[in-house]
């Protein structure tokens, strides 16, 4: 499938353009920062994906019966159009010939770049426990997932989330919201560890458990098993739970297969510079791909940073990335959850928290401070004070200054 096409598949073309490896928000961020910056030159998306770019947070809202996948698409057809992006759907590009400059697509056709970005994203992690292969288990990471899950809940009573990260918990609400039994299964001794304290991670665990869902932590899946599809899954402590749906939700991979063969550098990742090039002559890469001072942040918002100055310095911009600690935001399980800045495990003395608690409105919020200076905020119930507290992380705000602006509630 082709949304707009204005290339030429010739070799010989003199202006080859810019080529976009993927659809996702890294990719799109790249091809609209490139046009921004350069009106002329062509740009090309291709991607494996059967549909146009979407929004992946709102995945789950397909779950619900009555919402509309065009509202999902980040962008209208005309759009690409407009912009004279070209994209080309449904096809997977195999392999990357960077001395003469051109990707292979599908095996077959050559499609030549003058600047090549690697957006292709991640795909769900699939732990390798036995039975994880049988009919009735799932990830959720496309809206073709979406429509096989959908197929399958109809005949569910119980499902099995195993993961407790963004994605399966939206999933978990909206299964559950649809009248299915659901069990959170998590690894980690609670929920959302990396963005919560351990107060935090109790208060949000309760709101879920409010709703009627079951919530497992510290204990993994030992085996899936069944006869023709899944019918039962094992636990580490010795349990099991009976069901025929299993959605595994722990954790990415990246898509980087189609680097093979090349001399780039690999750590998990695409190795990155502060201008989202790697190690080889005019090659970017940006999103879930890319790894930049040995971090990588698996955040929506992100990708689409990286993806805009790989977009733009493809197209000779020559903009420096500067990574910043990116919020992290969560909308569901009736409840907000704002996780800013630095959120500091392990008190010492230079730094100092203040907080709040309503665990009867499951209300939680806290903010901390290194040398008197604001560094970080949880907050979960109430996040109505997310932009000014992020603005006064920036701005350095003195604990004084916080208190007298009223950023939290007493």
């Amino acid at each position: 499938m082709t949304l707009y096409e204005n290339r030429q598949d010739t070799l010989g073309n003199t202006d080859k353009g810019i080529v976009i490896i993927g659809n996702g928000i890294a990719g799109l961020s790249a091809a609209d920062a490139a046009r921004k910056h350069n009106p002329e030159i062509p740009v090309t998306i291709i991607s494996s994906e059967e549909k146009p770019t979407y929004y992946r947070l709102r995945l789950c809202n397909l779950l619900e019966e009555d919402t509309d996948i065009d509202s999902l698409y980040i962008h209208p057809v005309d759009w690409y159009k407009d912009k004279k992006i070209d994209v080309l759907l449904n096809k997977t590009v195999t392999s990357i010939c960077s001395k003469e400059k051109y990707v292979v697509v599908n095996d077959s056709e050559k499609i030549p770049y003058s600047k090549l970005i690697i957006s292709s994203g991640s795909r769900c992690f699939i732990p390798p426990v036995p039975g994880s292969d049988l009919p009735g288990v799932h990830t959720l990471w496309t809206i073709k997932d979406v429509f096989n899950i959908n197929k399958e809940l109809a005949n569910t009573k119980h499902a099995v989330v195993i993961g407790g990260g963004l994605l399966g918990l939206e999933a978990a609400y909206h299964i559950n919201k649809k009248g299915v039994k659901v069990t959170i299964i998590e690894l980690m001794p609670r929920l959302l560890p990396n963005q919560l304290d351990i107060q935090g991670s109790h208060i949000f665990q309760s709101k879920v458990e409010s709703l009627g869902i079951n919530v497992l932590t510290n204990v993994s899946v030992k085996a899936i098993e069944g006869e023709k599809g899944v019918e039962k899954v094992l636990l580490s402590d010795g349990n099991s739970l009976s069901t025929n749906f299993v959605l595994f939700s722990a954790g990415v991979i990246p898509n980087i297969e189609v680097t093979q063969g090349l001399d780039i550098a690999i750590n998990r990742r695409i190795v990155v510079d502060k201008y989202m090039r790697t190690n080889i002559e005019d090659i970017f890469a940006a999103g879930d791909v890319a790894v930049f001072n040995d971090r990588w942040y698996g955040q929506w918002s992100v990708a689409q940073q990286q993806g805009k100055i790989a977009g733009a310095n493809a197209a000779g911009a020559g903009i420096e990335y500067v990574p910043d600690i990116a919020p992290y935001f969560l909308n569901t399980m009736d409840t907000k959850v704002s996780s800013l800045g630095y959120i500091i495990k392990d008190m010492s003395a230079n730094h100092d928290s203040i907080e709040f608690s309503d665990k009867s409105r499951y209300i939680y919020q806290r903010l901390f401070f290194v040398d008197n200076v604001l560094s970080g905020a949880i907050l979960i119930g109430d996040t109505s004070k997310a932009t000014k507290i992020s603005r006064a992380i920036k701005d350095g705000m003195t604990k004084e200054k916080v208190l007298e602006n009223n950023l939290i509630m007493y």
